[in-house]
């Protein structure tokens, strides 16, 4: 009777081992899976502040191209009327 207590006792001792060395396994498995979500959604974040910046940039390039492409018109435009009223100079005294 004391060997069947004794074996019992050990038999239940092992059953809780290998319950606290699975809910432990489970925890590590939950631990690693949030780990995993956490990096994954800041490589997203990193991912998207890239691309917002890349876009900024192209923005900024197309409205610097853009700026310069109005520049140059504006000079050419003035470049133009003083020839024009040059023209206009040279025939008034002829």
């Amino acid at each position: 009777e004391a060997e069947a207590a004794a074996a019992k006792a050990e038999q239940e001792r092992l059953a809780a081992e290998a319950k606290s060395k699975a809910e432990a396994e489970a925890e590590a498995k939950r631990l690693a899976q949030e780990r995993a979500e956490a990096e994954a959604a800041a490589a997203k974040a990193e991912q998207e502040r890239l691309a917002a910046e890349a876009k900024s940039k192209a923005e900024a390039e197309a409205a610097a191209k853009r700026l310069a492409q109005e520049r140059a018109e504006a000079e050419a435009a003035a470049a133009k009327a003083e020839q024009e009223r040059l023209a206009a100079e040279a025939k008034s005294k002829a």
